[in-house]
C-alpha cells in the first residue's frame, strides 16, 4: 500500500475488535509529526465495519479525529473550524492568536462522499483554508492514504455547494471556514478558495 520510494515514516497502531466473519477492515490514517517535514508521516488504526459504505464510515472516523488512544500515540487532527462571521467579528491579530477557532468534527466539517471514474468527491460543509504547504500536506497525506485504501479510489476532490474547491490560504493554520447562510457566488469563492475553484459538471 504505501512503496518504499515515497520514504514514509509510517507508524501502525491496530485496534482489533471482535466482528463477524464477513466484516470489512479499514485504515484510518492520521498526522503524525511536525508542520513542514520533507518526509511525511502517518499513524494508521484498523477499524472493522459491517457496513456497506465503507469509505463513508472511514471518512467520518477521520474526520472525528484521533480518538485517545491514538493521541497518545502521537496522532493529531490537523484541522479546526472556524464561523466566517468571526473574519467580521475579530481583528486579523486576534483570529492569528485562535479567537473564534474551534475543534472540528465530521457532524461539523463532512457532509457525505461519492465516487466517479476513481475520483472520491469529499463533499464539506466548508471552505479548505491553510497558509503555507506545510500545513496543506498535513490534511493531505493522511486523507489521501485513507482513501486511496480503496482500490475504485484513485485520488480525491473537495467539493462544497456543487463546486470543486482547490482551497485558499485565509487561515493561520489549516482550518475549515463554515460560510453558515452567506450566498455562494463566484465573488465569495474567489475569496475563500483562492487558490481554485470549478463548477462540477
Amino acid at each position: 500500500m504505501v512503496h518504499l520510494f515515497q520514504k514514509l515514516t509510517l507508524a501502525l497502531s491496530f485496534l482489533l475488535f471482535a466482528m463477524p466473519s464477513w466484516a470489512t477492515d479499514y485504515l484510518v490514517y492520521r498526522e503524525y509529526g511536525s508542520v513542514n517535514h520533507p518526509h511525511p508521516s502517518a499513524l494508521a488504526t484498523q477499524f472493522s465495519t459491517t457496513e456497506k459504505t465503507v469509505l463513508k464510515e472511514a471518512l467520518t472516523r477521520f474526520f472525528d479525529g484521533p480518538n485517545e488512544d491514538e493521541r497518545k500515540l502521537g496522532a493529531s487532527h490537523p484541522l479546526r473550524c472556524i464561523n466566517i462571521d468571526a473574519f467580521d467579528t475579530y481583528t486579523v491579530e486576534e483570529i492569528y492568536s485562535g479567537k473564534g477557532f474551534f475543534d472540528c468534527n465530521a457532524e461539523t466539517a463532512f457532509d457525505y462522499v461519492t465516487i466517479k471514474d476513481g475520483v472520491a468527491f469529499i463533499h464539506l460543509k466548508g471552505f479548505p483554508n491553510a497558509p503555507t504547504s506545510g500545513y496543506w500536506q498535513g490534511l493531505d497525506f493522511p486523507l489521501s492514504l485513507t482513501v486511496k485504501q480503496f482500490p475504485n479510489v484513485e485520488r480525491f476532490v473537495f467539493v462544497h455547494g456543487g463546486y470543486e474547491l482547490n482551497g485558499g490560504d485565509t487561515c493561520p493554520w489549516m482550518c475549515l471556514v463554515l460560510p453558515g447562510n452567506r450566498t455562494i457566488d463566484e465573488e465569495f469563492l474567489d475569496n475563500w478558495s483562492a487558490n481554485g475553484w470549478s463548477r462540477l459538471r
